[in-house]
């Protein structure tokens, strides 16, 4: 997404002027299994159709790169992306979004329980959320290059390699077990979708 650029602007933008949804909050936790989670909350404003208290059709993506324990060489990282979708959020109101890479995968490459940076993208009914700063990790917030760069090749071949690796929880096998999560929101499932088709 080449509007990120201009990153320097975003101190020129009032504080009064808030995303209609942003992001709350980002926490990992290395659960029981050994599996990592990733809980990302949002939080609703206002909405700008003040005829409809909620919000609906929002689309939360990941993209983040992980590297190995006890290593620092940028070519040790390995790409994943996710995506859930939510049915709806209503106005002032939080939810939590919880993804989860396998603890199978983090043993076998001995992936740190927090990734090297990540990048979030948010859709409200197909239109992208301007991009703020609580989208990336702190290492990157202020390098376009690199916010480009984490999406560019978890979307190309590095990531695609790993996809099914990083997935919403409610396709992993197993509960959120020692998560504390809180306000789970209802997920628009596409592969039941997938089963009218």
């Amino acid at each position: 997404m080449r509007s990120i650029l201009p990153l320097v602007l975003l101190a020129l933008i009032p504080a009064c002027l808030k995303a209609e949804i942003e992001i709350e909050d980002v926490t990992f936790t290395e659960l029981r299994s050994e599996s990592i989670l990733m809980a990302v909350e949002l939080r609703a404003g206002r909405n700008s159709d003040s005829k409809d208290k909620y919000f609906s059709d929002v689309k939360v993506t990941v993209f983040a790169s992980w590297g190995d324990r006890g290593q620092t060489d940028p070519a040790s990282l390995k790409f994943y992306r996710t995506a859930a979708e939510l049915v709806a959020i209503e106005m002032n109101d939080t939810a939590t979004i919880p993804f989860i890479l396998s603890g199978a995968v983090a043993d076998r490459d001995e992936l740190r329980k927090e990734p090297f940076a990540y990048y979030i993208e948010i859709q409200i009914g197909g239109e992208v959320v301007p991009f703020s700063p609580d989208m990336v990790s702190n290492n990157i917030r202020n390098n376009a290059d690199a916010i480009r760069s984490i999406k560019q090749r978890a979307e190309g071949e590095d990531g695609k390699a790993n996809d099914g690796l990083f997935v919403p929880y409610y396709l992993a096998t197993f509960g959120l077990e020692n998560a504390n999560i809180r306000s789970l929101p209802f997920f628009r499932r596409s592969e039941i979708q997938s089963v009218f088709e």
